[in-house]
């Protein structure tokens, strides 16, 4: 193994680091930190002129917009795809000039056709609805901005937490339902469902046009799944009472209550439902035979099923970031307006809460990147925001353009180069191993070669993990961080 070369390097102009390398550099530097100002001109280089990247350090670095650039200038292999991005005001590109937003900035630079672009107003429940009819397609981007409204919705008087939970739920149906392809989800009008007892599929607005619902106790729905994971995609309703029980071979692994915590119905007065999600893991490899039961103490309400699903192969790329941080004026501003209050203390929560559903489905398999849009300081007197206190002005959606362009060509070019520094030592190991060179947390799965899962744990940089206990062969270890998933084969003596 060639000795690592470091080289550290400022840029003072974005789009030149190529001039600032020699030659011979481009091809023997493996571990370059990079600091100064840089854009989409300098990921394309670092990806194809610096030849054996191992270790990249751009924690120091400001990522400037390339406007005068053309999108070739990123990598064709964008142009003509559909830019799908989910919001509320601040993704509508409200206050901007001409509406002229991030989202617009992303579809110019990178050579996209913009196909959502946001609801005034909106919340999770709006998005849900607008998504869950909507065919993932492998080819899109997807970028989500969770928004204000929400954090007010389910932040505000939220004394057990029940109330994030919720929001936490309904965010990760959105995210599942648009990174798994439609070929691998089961809606619940599929003829691949078997019903017994009484459902109905009459469309309810704010429900999935597909959904099959029932009131009936015991009512249920049969069918396969194939790997480790189940997602069931059901309905949480304010008050529900109902829930439901999943069981998986025969064995009963979950019961879900379909309570929800929408009072205001969103941004269209009638929508009182939130599209959730439920996780069923560490269910083995190969096929498995799933039932849900409906329980139904009052038959006043109902459970909906909307889609199903396993964890397929290949996923489409999410990149999801978390609600914007919100200065005391814009804030007190949407509390007097009937929206509830948006804290510093709930702002923390909220963006916890998406870095906890990347890493979370990325340990099941999706392929999602975390956003982190906090270089937004929401301070007026920074020049960000509008005269509202609220909206991002020109100068704020660039900053927010910069952190989804930068995790786009970071996750497309220098994401898996990067996470190559991480190691399991020793290998072969005997009794345990150490994980070397890990950023922060990461959900470990250690798995025999059949698939089979025999250990999942939360880790962090330089754990020791015991496996003292497993007989000796080849074993795959993935470890699921906010950056995306390493993969490790090992080799156990």
């Amino acid at each position: 193994m060639n000795a690592a070369v470091s080289k550290t390097v400022n840029v003072t102009t974005a789009g030149t680091l190529s001039t600032q390398l020699t030659t011979t550099e481009m091809t023997s530097v493996t571990n370059p930190t990079v600091t100064g100002n840089i854009d989409a001109r300098d990921f394309k280089f670092m990806r194809d002129g610096i030849t054996n990247l191992a270790v990249l350090d751009i924690s120091g670095v400001n990522v400037q917009s390339t406007a005068n650039t053309t999108a070739s200038n990123v990598s064709t292999a964008y142009t003509g795809r559909k830019l799908r991005s989910l919001g509320d005001s601040f993704t509508a590109g409200y206050r901007a000039t001409n509406f002229y937003g991030y989202v617009d900035m992303l579809c110019a630079e990178l050579g996209t056709t913009k196909y959502d672009s946001g609801i005034a107003g909106g919340q999770i429940v709006d998005i849900a609805y607008d998504m869950v009819d909507s065919p993932s397609n492998p080819n899109d981007i997807v970028t989500i901005l969770p928004g204000f409204n929400d954090c007010a919705q389910f932040g505000d008087n939220d004394s057990d937490g029940r109330k994030l939970l919720a929001y936490k739920n309904a965010l990760s149906a959105i995210v599942a339902g648009m990174s798994i392809p439609e070929s691998s989800l089961l809606r619940g009008t599929s003829s691949s469902i078997s019903y017994a007892g009484t459902w109905s599929s009459t469309k309810i607005d704010g429900v999935s046009s597909y959904a099959k619902y029932t009131n009936v106790n015991g009512a249920t729905a049969t069918f396969n799944v194939t790997g480790d994971v189940l997602y069931v995609n059901y309905v949480q309703q304010l008050g529900n009472s109902s829930s439901f029980s999943v069981s998986v071979d025969g064995v009963v692994k979950a019961t879900q209550l379909s309570a929800g915590y929408v009072s205001n119905g969103g941004a269209i007065s009638s929508r009182f439902f939130e599209s959730a999600l439920l996780r069923v893991t560490g269910l083995g490899s190969g096929n498995h035979t799933v039932i849900l039961t409906a329980i139904i103490p009052d038959t006043a309400f109902y459970f909906f099923l909307q889609w199903v699903s396993g964890v397929p192969s290949t996923c489409s790329p999410i990149y999801l970031a978390h609600p914007c941080k919100e200065n005391a004026t814009g804030s007190a501003n949407m509390a007097s307006a009937g929206y509830g209050h948006y804290t510093s203390a709930s702002h923390a929560l909220f963006k916890q809460a998406s870095k906890d559903i990347v890493s979370e489905l990325n340990a099941d398999g999706l392929n999602l990147r975390f956003v982190d849009t906090d270089s937004y300081s929401e301070v007026y007197a920074n020049g960000e925001v509008d005269a509202d206190n609220i909206h991002p002005n020109d100068t704020g959606h660039q900053i927010i353009y910069n952190a989804f362009l930068s995790a786009i060509l970071e996750k497309v070019s220098l994401t898996t180069l990067a996470l190559e520094s991480v190691n399991i030592c020793p290998n072969p190991v005997t009794d345990g191993f150490q994980i070397d060179g890990l950023e922060g947390t990461g959900t470990l799965t250690l798995a025999d070669l059949s698939g089979k899962v025999l250990l999942t744990k939360r880790v962090k940089a330089n754990e020791y993990v015991s496996v003292s206990y497993l007989p000796q062969g080849i074993y795959i270890i993935k470890i699921a961080t906010d950056k995306g998933t390493i993969e490790r084969k090992v080799l156990k003596k």
